[in-house]
């Protein structure tokens, strides 16, 4: 089980570098987004199943108070991930620790969250409310989904930052918007004024004096 822990967490780490070198989001934004969703998904079904519920009893009860502490609980690991994602990149060489101190953890937590995921929809066809409970099923299968998805992208290990592909084409794509603009609505150079001098010569004139042809230029 853990080789094929590590072999999900190297396809996890993949995806993780794609998205840094192309968008610049690293892991823990990416964990931090899975989790966000696997809570606004538990809300959601706990919201389709209080509105099932005629009336509140014992079980309705304990059902949302643990959904609030799941709640809680997430919140609260999402901090905790604000001081591992600084270590990490802080010490780029020695990578996510969580990735070898979590194995055992990612396993047990994925099989079952996994298994919720895939097990069949056991709705009674004759349930008046019967479309309610297949979507809050649905939501609930999606909720785990995204606590998996978040395990894994938290364990894996952020690259040095750097600017990301989409930021550096935007850039080139708003500069060169801006230089034709520029081009378009700038204004006429100004003509400079050239000078030319003209060459003045005097006529020719013989002078005559004493016997002599003196010329005048």
């Amino acid at each position: 089980m853990h080789s094929i822990d590590m072999i999900l967490l190297n396809k996890f780490q993949d995806v993780s570098d794609w998205f840094q070198e192309w968008f610049g989001i690293n892991n823990f934004t990416i964990a931090r987004i899975c989790f966000v969703l696997s809570v606004c998904l538990l809300g959601w079904a706990r919201i389709i199943s209080l509105s099932m519920v005629k009336e509140i009893d014992f079980f309705v009860i304990i059902g949302t108070l643990f959904d609030l502490a799941w709640i809680a609980i997430v919140f609260s690991w999402m901090q905790i991930m604000k001081y591992i994602e600084e270590v990490c990149l802080d010490n780029p060489h020695f990578g996510n620790f969580l990735a070898i101190k979590w194995s055992l953890f990612r396993i047990v937590f994925s099989m079952f969250f996994l298994w919720v995921v895939f097990a069949p929809i056991g709705v009674e066809t004759s349930h008046p409310e019967k479309s309610f409970m297949v979507i809050k099923a649905i939501l609930l299968k999606l909720e785990h989904m995204f606590i998996v998805l978040g395990f894994y992208f938290a364990s894996c290990t952020p690259k040095p930052h750097k600017t990301s592909k989409v930021k550096k084409w935007w850039k080139s794509f708003v500069e060169s918007i801006d230089s034709a603009i520029s081009g378009v609505f700038s204004p006429a150079p100004e003509l400079a004024t050239v000078r030319i001098a003209k060459n003045r010569r005097v006529a020719q004139r013989p002078i005559l004096a004493t016997g002599s042809v003196i010329f005048i230029y």
